[in-house]
């Protein structure tokens, strides 16, 4: 089941996405606002969406949540882009 989320979001920023995390980029809302210049709803949305599909696990360190990326399920980003 595809997530509808990120059925809605723009396929555009969903391959940058994609990208930015199979280069080993930070995960996290505060990462995704300055990369992609995006707003906090809309990048915790997204952060959201990628959790809930498995590609990113949230993970303990300090006052920053930041989220560790599972590549093996990073592929299934590539269902919502053309």
């Amino acid at each position: 089941m595809k997530n509808e989320y990120l059925q809605k979001e723009n396929e555009e920023l969903i391959k940058r996405i994609r990208d930015y995390l199979k280069e080993g980029g930070l995960a996290s809302v505060t990462a995704f606002q300055r990369k992609f210049r995006i707003g906090f709803s809309r990048a915790c949305m997204i952060l959201d969406a990628l959790a809930e599909l498995g590609v990113v696990a949230e993970t303990s360190t300090g006052s920053t949540p930041k989220r560790e990326v599972n590549m093996d399920r990073l592929s299934l980003l590539d269902g919502y882009v053309k």
